[in-house]
């Protein structure tokens, strides 16, 4: 994990080098990344929230936010 704070900006990655998924597949009745990642931060005036991920190559969360 890394946490970087600058004047007036936050971010926080989170990453792993597990099994990976394809975040296009996720239908959207899994609120896990939909409602808890990605709702979450877009709800923050400034947030913003980056997933990326593949099958065996990890993933990588970067959050955001500038306020």
């Amino acid at each position: 994990m890394q946490i970087r704070a600058e004047a007036r900006r936050l971010t926080v990655v989170i990453a792993d080098d597990g099994i990976g998924f394809d975040p296009t597949a996720v239908p959207p009745t899994r609120f896990g990344i939909a409602i808890s990642i990605r709702g979450r931060m877009h709800r923050l005036d400034g947030g913003e929230c980056t997933i990326v991920s593949a099958p065996a190559a990890g993933t990588r969360i970067e959050l955001r936010w500038a306020g």
